[in-house]
């Protein structure tokens, strides 16, 4: 792949092949700019700069499989959880006097749990911005999951969303359902936007694993 669009909090493992290249021959990570969907990424920067300054006698070649998943079954979910991500609430504070950013119609209080959840358990969280017109990359704390489908939008999986994840990246118009095991521990988590001004007009709730 020459590119790949990640969302703020997605990470990536990147392998580079530079075999071919000759002798002092820089190359740059660069931030490009999406303005397709006219709301983020207007410009684009430079972010790193790799040199060749080297050769090398070893034979090199990239593997035909970096890492093995085991695939999380949707007959393990007990429960399906609809996360509405599209919906701006009041029309005070957040952009321009517009409303707030929220999430299943709410806006963050620290001392509240909105969604509780078994110990051990499997579920779907479906986020949904189907109605939505901005990009919300969502990341869940304490926990890596699956993409199981996007509905909508680009209407695919990417091969870079075939691993674990903790964040997923959602354009306008697009729902993306996701698979989970909540793990043996208890306590309450979050789970948000990972846009920080989303995060900080209230974009996130408390969840609490029993």
């Amino acid at each position: 792949m020459s590119t790949i669009m990640l969302g703020p909090g997605e990470r990536l493992d990147v392998l580079i092949d530079f075999s071919g290249s000759t002798i002092g021959k820089e190359f740059y990570l660069v931030s490009n700019k999406f303005s397709e969907f006219n709301v983020q990424g207007r410009q684009s920067f430079n972010l790193l700069k790799f040199k060749v300054d080297k050769s090398s006698g070893r034979n090199f070649s990239i593997p035909s499989m970096l890492s093995v998943i085991d695939i999380v079954s949707s007959s393990q979910a007990v429960k399906t959880r609809v996360i509405d991500i599209a919906q701006m609430i009041g029309g005070e504070g957040g952009h321009g006097g517009m409303g707030r950013h929220s999430i299943n119609g709410k806006i963050f209080e620290m001392d509240r749990v909105d969604e509780t959840v078994s110990a051990g358990t499997t579920e779907i969280w479906e986020f949904d911005n189907l109605a939505g017109d901005e990009i919300h990359p969502m990341h869940i704390h304490g926990i890596q999951f699956q993409v199981l489908e996007r509905i909508g939008g680009r209407n695919k999986i990417l091969a870079s969303e075939k691993g674990w994840k903790d964040t997923i990246l959602l354009m306008p118009g697009e729902k993306v359902k996701v698979i989970m095991t909540f793990p043996e521990y208890t306590g309450v988590f979050v789970f948000h936007c990972h846009n920080l001004e989303h995060e900080d007009d209230g974009m996130m709730l408390n969840y609490k694993i029993i």
